[in-house]
């Protein structure tokens, strides 16, 4: 195994896809396009062929496990730039405009706006780990590679690029980030066809050398082509933060690109989950509550094995990409109607909430029990001692919402006559996440989170 090293000389990065949007995590295909540019500036021959035979075997592997920092959406309005063309022909139509001067003018309707997004990030280093192998003198010769890539995203984000061997198999299987990090992600991809992320293929070299071709041809004939699109020759993938669960197997983060408004939780949470009845698995809402200037807007969900009795054996990691995938395709479907802000990177999509291990726990999503604190405060201690073994007691609950976090869901056809309740809980002993508590849990009630400050 190998891994590519990106070192940014500052915490920023403006890589944008089409639509303007920044791209985070960078996908392997712009990890590859930067090699190969690195490949074409190396000057002595016989060098610059084995780099290129090295990229050849680089897209024969799987897609790269990439660790990256936290990326924070910096919301930069576009910029905007003026048409200043000049026509291959005179026709009617456009003499008037070349002849005129209009297309240089500076009125408003003369220009088009140009993308500045950017990401605000936790740290500098970014790295794709790649399992191919490679003997020192190969190695070297990447080395050599990545020193000709000056920037990596845009020009905005010079970085210094290295290739090392790597041995970090055994905590990228285990879903760790590195030496603990919080503020660092691991994200494991999944070929899918309505993934957003461009994962190499067999013939992705073939179209980086037919568009290099395009460009730096001194045949006329070829230069003059316009550059071929990635259609065809990329691979879509799913890249999503996986991390372990509080019952001890793999927990899936699936970030939304517009936050859901709070009305609709219980609807798409419940056609999540009933997508997955009887696979073992359930999606839980992953809401920002419970901390400083949180507005419970829900940002993503986080699909977790379901902690049943008797349960057998673990799926094949084949069936659990397939849930995953399954999971991601429908919330890509349909979150272009969710009217939330665009998400980013909100601390509710932070692998440590995956699996907190705390005393204190604040509803993040209000609770569904009987009308009377006195029956909410037996059955909630009940159910956390027969779960956890646990003593444990409701500290304090309210059927009206006080922060700005707190909103009643939507209580559909609920014939039960239950309330919405916001609860703290405290325990006797630290129990591990994630933990639901109450009626309707499959559409997104009685989600708990540790208390501010308790995250650990």
């Amino acid at each position: 195994m190998i891994c590519v090293e990106i070192e940014f000389y500052r915490p920023a990065f403006h890589g944008l896809v089409s639509g303007g949007r920044p791209e985070w995590p960078p996908s392997p295909v712009r990890l590859l396009g930067a090699l190969k540019s690195g490949a074409h500036a190396i000057v002595e021959p016989g060098l610059e062929q084995r780099a290129h035979a090295l990229l050849d075997r680089i897209v024969t592997a799987p897609h790269p496990v990439i660790e990256a920092p936290l990326a924070y959406d910096l919301d930069i309005p576009d910029s905007y730039q003026d048409w200043t063309w000049v026509p291959d022909r005179v026709t009617d139509k456009t003499a008037g405009a070349s002849l005129g001067l209009s297309c240089f003018a500076m009125d408003s309707s003369n220009r088009t706006p140009k993308p500045q997004g950017a990401l605000a990030l936790s740290g500098t280093a970014l790295r794709y780990f790649i399992t191919v192998d490679v003997d020192q003198a190969d190695l070297a010769v990447l080395q050599s590679v990545a020193q000709q890539v000056p920037y990596f995203g845009r020009s905005q984000d010079p970085a210094c690029v290295c290739v090392y061997e790597s041995d970090e198999a055994r905590y990228l299987s285990s879903g760790e980030a590195h030496d603990g990090d919080k503020t660092r992600v691991v994200w494991y991809p999944t070929p899918h066809d309505r993934g957003k992320s461009r994962g190499w293929q067999s013939n992705t070299i073939r179209w980086m050398d037919l568009n290099y071709e395009r460009v730096f041809s001194d045949d006329d004939s070829i230069n003059f082509l316009p550059p071929l699109p990635p259609d065809g020759y990329t691979q879509p993938v799913v890249y999503a933060p996986t991390r372990a669960g509080g019952v001890g197997q793999d927990a899936t983060v699936i970030p939304f690109e517009r936050g859901l408004e709070h009305q609709r939780i219980p609807s798409v949470i419940g056609e999540l989950n009933r997508l997955l009845t009887g696979s073992g698995w359930r999606v839980i809402p992953l809401t920002v509550s419970a901390q400083a200037h949180a507005d419970g807007r829900c940002v993503g969900v986080a699909l977790t094995p379901t902690p049943s009795p008797g349960a057998g054996a673990e799926e094949p990691p084949q069936t659990q990409g397939e849930r995953i995938a399954a999971i991601a395709d429908w919330c890509t479907e349909h979150q272009k109607h969710f009217r939330g802000q665009a998400v980013g990177q909100p601390k509710a999509l932070h692998p440590h909430r995956l699996r907190p291990h705390a005393r204190h726990w604040a509803s993040t999503t209000p609770m569904r029990a009987f009308p009377d604190v006195r029956v909410l405060a037996y059955e909630t201690e009940r159910e956390i001692f027969e779960r956890y073994g646990v003593k444990a007691r409701v500290t304090e609950a309210s059927t009206e919402p006080v922060k700005r976090w707190q909103h009643v869901l939507s209580n559909g056809s609920y014939p039960d006559g239950y309330r919405q309740w916001w609860v703290r809980i405290e325990c006797e002993e630290k129990v591990s996440g994630p933990l639901l508590l109450g009626a309707s849990t499959s559409e997104g009630f009685g989600v708990f989170q540790p208390a501010q400050g308790e995250e650990e």
